[in-house]
């Protein structure tokens, strides 16, 4: 707050607090006296290059070397000298911070192989602060050291390098980056990191998101990434990844564009995909209706009552991904009051969210959609559902090979856990189909029983 008063000077009422306790404050006082005065408090900061806090020394030989005059490289060399591993790794970050071409050169292989050679806990805060100092130099004959702290058994260094790799641009830290988004450990770190690139890393993740074969942990976390670079491009890619999406990633691309939309009044959402989606998912609604129908008459056996949970938890999660979609086509407030609506227990309120809906949507959204939400008995809708998109599922067995051969990869698991427990012989040709699955856990479901068949 002081150092937001413009005109005044304060050097005199905030000198007492160089000695405050408080490290943030002896950090902030050196700043307020830096910007506010020509150097008459060489000897009192001078003394705090020592501080054992790393910020109030960085601020404190930052002062010192702007009030250094032509000592200044004289001053930032006795610093790179010394003896004492703080002095020396406070050095590197503000020379890389703060310092002039010339005194940049200072900085090598030689100075960075010092630090690295340190050990124990002082040589972890070392690596920390050499990391910090490659992310300001951003100089890529030095990204092989990034590189290897990005992969430091110190959590502390490598978040710290992942974070300096961000503030680089570096193209060639991409696809590292992309990959630290499958770790918790990195994600939030990673995640700030590849922002930092901005629209230049938008048709990369582009690709990541898109590719099948990638890790599904890292394809779900993009969208997250995408959300916090609000231009069109980001929009365009979720929008159009969201036609071709497995549905367990739908929701977090749905997440990202309700995020963009919400914030950012600008962007633009193509009102004809967006169309085209939502009738999408009210067709896998309907089919995942057919075949809960089919397996309420299935036996009552472990197999049996997972998947029947998992066909009830997808069709709410289909509800929601629709209103989700409508959200991104009509006012996100009345869509939501309108989803709150359709889901409570109270007729009222479901029937005035239907008739508000009714009143709102264009004719073509409703043809599918109301139908759904009218709460007609579950084969009435099922009858909608076989006219409007022509689907035939008519045997308990096609109902299961409907399932093992879409795209919902906790489904397929499921299924093919059915087809084992009940032990239906006519169905194990399709389990082999999924031995090669892109989803680990099909894959590994897929196998493990096909062992135990053979077993049998």
């Amino acid at each position: 707050m002081l150092s937001s008063i413009a005109g005044i000077n304060l050097t005199a009422d905030v000198k007492p607090l160089l000695q405050h306790s408080v490290s943030e404050i002896r950090s902030r006082v050196i700043r307020i006296i830096q910007i506010q005065e020509k150097g008459e408090f060489i000897k009192e900061i001078g003394e705090m290059v020592n501080d054992p806090d790393p910020e109030v020394r960085l601020n404190a030989m930052h002062y010192l070397c702007e009030h250094s005059g032509d000592e200044n490289e004289k001053l930032l060399k006795k610093f790179l000298e010394s003896k004492d591993h703080r002095i020396l790794s406070t050095a590197v970050v503000c020379i890389a911070e703060y310092g002039t071409s010339e005194s940049k050169n200072m900085l090598d292989e030689q100075v960075f192989e010092k630090l690295l050679t340190i050990e124990s806990k002082a040589g972890e805060n070392s690596r920390i602060h050499l990391a910090k100092a490659l992310g300001a130099l951003n100089n890529p004959k030095f990204r092989s050291y990034l590189m290897n702290m990005m992969k430091d058994p110190s959590l502390a260094v490598s978040q710290q390098a992942i974070r300096s790799s961000g503030r680089t641009r570096d193209r060639e830290l991409v696809h590292i980056l992309i990959k630290k988004l499958a770790d918790k450990k990195y994600r939030m770190d990673a995640r700030k990191a590849l922002v930092e690139y901005g629209n230049r890393v938008l048709g990369t993740l582009k690709d990541y998101l898109t590719d099948d074969t990638v890790d599904f942990t890292i394809r779900k976390n993009i969208p997250g990434v995408l959300k916090e670079i609000p231009v069109q491009e980001s929009v365009d890619i979720l929008t159009d990844s969201l036609i071709s999406a497995n549905p367990s990633l739908k929701y977090f691309i749905l997440k990202s564009l309700n995020k963009l939309s919400s914030t950012y009044e600008e962007l633009q959402f193509d009102h004809r995909k967006m169309d085209s989606v939502i009738i999408n998912e009210t067709k896998s609604y309907y089919e995942i209706l057919n075949i809960l129908e089919f397996h309420k008459k299935s036996k009552e056996r472990p197999a049996g009552k997972l998947l029947r949970k998992a066909l009830k938890e997808k069709l709410d999660r289909n509800l929601e991904s629709i209103f989700r979609m409508l959200g991104l086509r009509y006012s996100a407030k009345d869509i939501f009051n309108s989803y709150q609506g359709i889901i409570s227990n109270k007729e009222v309120l479901r029937a005035n969210a239907v008739e508000f809906l009714d009143n709102l949507l264009s004719s073509n959204i409703k043809k599918y959609l109301l139908p759904i939400l009218d709460q007609d008995s579950p084969q009435a809708v099922i009858q909608h559902g076989q006219k409007l998109f022509n689907i035939r599922i008519e045997t308990y067995e096609k109902a299961l090979e409907n399932l093992v051969r879409g795209s919902d990869s906790w489904l397929k698991a499921c299924a093919i856990y059915v087809i084992f427990d009940e032990n239906n012989k006519d169905l194990i040709y399709i389990v082999k189909e999924v031995l090669n699955d892109s989803d680990s856990v099909v894959r590994e479901t897929a196998e493990l029983i096909t062992e135990r068949i053979k077993r049998k």
